[in-house]
C-alpha cells in the first residue's frame, strides 16, 4: 500500500497475525448447527456452554447481593440492639426501652457534641465544681478542631477539670464496648481530650483580648474565631439541657459563657469590615 508510517505499519502487522490465528481456530469456519450424526455442531456446544455459564454467574450474583442485602440488615439490627443497651446502662431509656428518660431527654439537646459524654458529666455534677471559665474551657474539647502543631500546654488549673472528662469518656467507651460496640477506647478517649482550645477559650471568657489569645496559639485567626462561635452554641445547647433537668444553676453559668463567648471580632457577623 506503500504506507510509511511506523505506527501503521505495526498495526497492520498485529492486524494480520490476528487474522491467521482467527483462521487457525476450529470453530471459525464452523457455520452448521449440527455435526456428524445429528449432535450439535462444536460452535455451537460450545456457545450453549458460554450462555449456560452466563446465566449462573448472573444467578450467582444476584444469590450473593440478596445475601449481603440481608447481612447489613443483620448488622443493623445487632447494631441497634447494642446501642439500646448502652442507653439502658447509662440511663437514658427504661428497660423496656420505650421511655425516655430524664437523662435521654436532656441529651436530645445536645447536637453539636457527643450526648452521652456531655450529659454523663452533668448528671455527675461534674459542671456544678467548675467556674464558667473553666466550664467553657472543659466543653471546648467537644469542638472539632484541627490539633496544633506546638505542644498544648494546658494549664495546672485545667488539669482536673481534663483528668475527670478523661475519665467520663473512657466509662463510656468501656460501656459500649461491653455490650459489642465496635470502638477503641483509647481512640475514643484521645478524640474526647483534645486540648487544643482549652487555654484559648479560658483566656477569651476571662477577658484577654484577642491579639493575646492569638499570640498565644499556633492557630490560624480565622479557625479561632470560628471554634468559638462553635462552642457558643455548644454552651447553648447545654444551657438547654440545663434548664431539662432543672439545673438553674448549671444553666445560668451555660448562658454566662455564651455571653462571655459571643463578644468582639467573635460576634461580628463579617471579619471583613470597613470605617
Amino acid at each position: 500500500l506503500g504506507v510509511q508510517d511506523s505506527k501503521s505499519v505495526d498495526m497492520m502487522d498485529r492486524i494480520s497475525a490476528l487474522e491467521v490465528q482467527m483462521e487457525a481456530n476450529p470453530h471459525h469456519t464452523q457455520t452448521g448447527t449440527e455435526g456428524a450424526n445429528g449432535a450439535p455442531a462444536v460452535g455451537v456446544r460450545d456457545m450453549v456452554a458460554f450462555e449456560r455459564k452466563a446465566q449462573l454467574v448472573a444467578q450467582i450474583t444476584a444469590k450473593k447481593q440478596e445475601r449481603n442485602r440481608g447481612s447489613i440488615v443483620r448488622q443493623f439490627r445487632e447494631e441497634l440492639k447494642s446501642r439500646s443497651k448502652v442507653l439502658k446502662r447509662l440511663g437514658h431509656i427504661n428497660e423496656d426501652g420505650a421511655t425516655v428518660l430524664l437523662k435521654g431527654r436532656a441529651a436530645c439537646e445536645i447536637d453539636t457534641a457527643d450526648e452521652l459524654l456531655v450529659t454523663e458529666l452533668m448528671f455527675n455534677n461534674a459542671f456544678s465544681q467548675l467556674s464558667m471559665p473553666h466550664l467553657v474551657a472543659v466543653m471546648s474539647c467537644f469542638v472539632p478542631m484541627e490539633k496544633s502543631q506546638d505542644q498544648v500546654k494546658v494549664k495546672d488549673t485545667l488539669a482536673d477539670p481534663l483528668a475527670m472528662l478523661e475519665e467520663a469518656a473512657r466509662r463510656i467507651a468501656e460501656v459500649q464496648l461491653e455490650n459489642k460496640m465496635e470502638i477503641n477506647v483509647e481512640k475514643y478517649v484521645e478524640d474526647a481530650t483534645v486540648t487544643t482550645l482549652m487555654d484559648v477559650s479560658c483566656s477569651w471568657v476571662s477577658g484577654s483580648s484577642f491579639s493575646d489569645i492569638s499570640e498565644d496559639s499556633d492557630l490560624f485567626e480565622g479557625s479561632i474565631v470560628r471554634a468559638l462561635r462553635r462552642l457558643s452554641e455548644l454552651m447553648a445547647q447545654l444551657g438547654l439541657a440545663a434548664g431539662v433537668i432543672g439545673n438553674q444553676e448549671l444553666q445560668d453559668k451555660a448562658n454566662q459563657g455564651v455571653e462571655a463567648l459571643l463578644r468582639g471580632i467573635v460576634s461580628t457577623a463579617s471579619l471583613y469590615t470597613c470605617e
